[in-house]
């Protein structure tokens, strides 16, 4: 046999059921609150929704009927004080006492959002409300990921403080650079030992003022000649010493000799 509800415009059953609608307990016990239900005069049962692990309510079952003022909660009719349906709405096919026997539960509700459901365990308030045991174990959090960021929202960039400084510094004529400069001009074109240890210091620091100050590279000991060699052997072939001298007896019997072995 199946069970089916609709509409109707009035109720042919007294109304002794109320429906608590939420998953949590304490919406539930807030509700009884605020519409002064005693505990001790109805019974409790929860309903679950139609999806795994959860729950639809709580439903109300009452001695005798249901109180006036119920706010946002929801009557139930209770037919022959066995099975509930919704206000306003009736069932069939009827239901005879011999039907009734057959059912293994003492209370059952209907409703379109979760169906039949057999009312068999009612809600032990007492082991609900008391204190959890403490659990005696360590809890380890997590240490926090790291967030990769989407866009860049500001940048720091590291500067020279030297740098900067000399950055906001006024700048220098041509007559006050000059006349600014850390050595003598003069003593390093002398070829002044100290005063060009300064002056290689300084463009070191400054490279493109070098070319400007147009220091020969003599005055630093660097040069290494004119790249012509002076030879004077040759000068000896032909009987003239090297630098003017005169020549030994040995050099000239040397020098006979070796022309003596090229005309032979």
């Amino acid at each position: 046999m199946e069970l089916r509800i609709k509409p109707f415009p009035k109720n042919n059953y007294p109304k002794k059921g109320l429906l608590i609608k939420g998953s949590s307990p304490v919406v539930w016990l807030q509700e009884m609150e605020i519409l002064g239900i005693n505990l001790s005069q109805v019974k409790s049962f929860a309903i679950p929704a139609d999806s795994p692990n959860l729950l639809y309510g709580c439903f109300l079952i009452f001695n005798d009927h249901a109180p006036q003022k119920i706010g946002r909660n929801a009557y139930f009719q209770s037919v022959d004080d066995r099975l509930f349906i919704p206000e306003n709405t009736t069932f069939y096919p009827k239901i005879n006492q011999e039907d009734w026997a057959q059912l293994d539960s003492r209370f059952m509700i209907m409703h379109p959002e979760f169906g039949l459901v057999k009312l068999s365990e009612e809600i032990d308030w007492i082991a609900l409300i008391q204190q959890p045991k403490m659990i005696d174990e360590t809890i380890r959090k997590p240490l926090s990921g790291v967030s990769i960021p989407q866009k860049i929202e500001s940048y720091t960039v590291e500067m020279d403080d030297e740098k900067v400084m000399e950055a906001l510094q006024p700048k220098q004529t041509e007559e006050e650079w000059m006349n600014n400069l850390p050595f003598d001009l003069k003593k390093v074109m002398a070829g002044n030992k100290k005063e060009i240890e300064k002056y290689l210091k300084y463009i070191e620091k400054y490279p493109e003022r070098a070319v400007e100050l147009g220091v020969s590279l003599d005055v630093m000991g660097t040069s290494r000649g004119d790249g012509f060699g002076k030879f004077t052997w040759l000068e000896g072939l032909f009987g003239r010493g090297a630098g003017g001298k005169t020549e030994s007896a040995g050099t000239r019997n040397f020098r006979r000799v070796f022309w003596a072995l090229i005309i032979a």
